[in-house]
């Protein structure tokens, strides 16, 4: 009874009364049926307009939806099909089936081991490899070993994988972000240019959704500068730049091997550099005194298989994104570069919307019908001043971050 008479108090169905007791109409524009969604919609209610301790109301409301354009309709769903991830091939099962056969699964140094060392070093042309748990692990030591410390600047663009941000604070350092270019995902070079490069000591530049930054000029700036940089390439294994792998750029390079990622082992990662010094200084850092961070030889039978067919992986995503392109409504576009000099590598495809309400609606119409659609990182331009300076307007990464939807890689296969 006592709850009869609460739900009778806190429930009504389509009108509140007004402040001179009259019955009021519901506004149509505060409470909007949405289709896609329950029906139901909570909303607080000024004090006058209910009795006593209540505090809230449910209002039972059922509006015709207003006709929305289908942003699906011409996008054949059964032209795509998702495909399984982590890989369900043959060949990492008999790669794991040998690690097993041999005993490398137990040991310290493994032959399995060492085989994905040299097939990494030579897919990315490097000369050093150090193991670390995770491509986030990766960012935060490779900081370490640029010597960066308590107040020390870190440039980093403002739209990137805010993880980035948090190993510059792990390390003490000071976050310094600059924008992206117009319309990329790619840290803007003459907003670093223009830096005042005191108490800077290292750059971190990401590749995002197969669009190269501009790896040659930065180098180039943080070598005439001394200032460190660190080359994210964890969402780009085989992606080519000038004829040269991404990874192969920086003055330390990081990798993951991440569950979702084109190279997965469930987990891990590696520090890349073709520099004996930060080599040295890596293995002081992190060796107590035996490897503190190696990865288990049954992960790396899974990786060969991978590492061994990047090449064709590759080829197999750009045609899944020439599928997609083809099907693209007229108010969308791909973010893709087109030269002959780069290769790109494929974890996600960006798609341009005009507004943000468009983009939400089309992730919303495909993940109903399962495709592997979503939302890209938040620009990071409104963080707090305590945690990261903007020495300039940041006007890029917000409007990118609110026009792009992805489409994973698994739909590209």
């Amino acid at each position: 009874m006592i709850w009869i008479f609460f739900l009778g108090h806190c429930c009504r169905i389509g009108s509140a009364k007004n402040r001179d007791g009259s019955e009021g109409q519901s506004n149509p524009e505060r409470f909007h049926y949405n289709p896609f969604r329950d029906g139901v919609v909570f909303r607080k209610t000024p004090s006058w307009q209910i009795p006593d301790i209540h505090a809230y109301q449910i209002q039972f409301l059922r509006r015709k939806p207003t006709p929305r354009k289908i942003l699906s309709q011409n996008f054949r769903i059964t032209d795509f099909t998702v495909a399984p991830w982590p890989p369900q091939w043959e060949s990492i099962r008999d790669s794991l089936a040998n690690c097993w056969q041999s005993g490398d699964w137990g040991r310290y140094e493994s032959e399995t081991r060492n085989q994905l060392q040299r097939l990494l070093l030579a897919t990315f042309q490097t000369d050093h490899l150090v193991w670390m748990p995770s491509g986030s692990a990766a960012i935060e030591w490779s900081l370490r070993a640029a010597g960066v410390g308590p107040g020390d600047g870190v440039v980093l663009a403002a739209f990137d994988y805010p993880g980035n941000l948090r190993a510059i604070e792990l390390t003490g350092g000071r976050p310094i972000l600059v924008d992206i270019e117009a319309g990329y995902p790619r840290m803007d070079v003459e907003q670093v240019q223009r830096l005042d490069d005191r108490g800077i000591k290292a750059l971190i530049v990401s590749h995002l959704y197969g669009i190269p930054a501009d790896v040659n000029r930065l180098r180039k700036l943080c070598d005439d500068r001394v200032w460190v940089m660190v080359e994210d390439a964890c969402q780009v294994p085989g992606m080519i730049i000038s004829g040269r792998p991404a990874g192969s750029f920086g003055h330390l390079s990081t990798l993951s091997f991440g569950g979702s990622k084109p190279l997965t082992a469930g987990c891990g990662g590696a520090i890349l550099t073709s520099g004996d010094r930060w080599h040295s200084k890596l293995r002081m850092m992190i060796d107590r005194p035996s490897e503190a961070y190696g990865i288990p030889p049954v992960a790396a039978a899974v990786l060969i298989p991978q590492v061994e067919c990047l090449a064709s992986m590759i080829d197999s995503r750009r045609a899944g994104v020439q599928r997609v392109l083809e099907q693209l409504p007229s108010e969308a576009e791909a973010i893709m570069v087109d030269d002959a000099d780069n290769v790109p590598s494929y974890y996600k495809l960006a798609i341009r919307w005009p507004n943000m309400d468009q983009r939400d609606r089309w992730i919303d119409e495909m993940t109903q019908h399962g495709m592997p659609v979503g939302s890209p990182f938040r620009s990071m331009h409104r963080i707090h001043a305590k945690r990261a300076e903007q020495p300039f307007e940041i006007v890029h990464a917000p409007r990118f971050a609110d026009q792009i939807a992805l489409v994973d890689h698994r739909m590209l296969m």
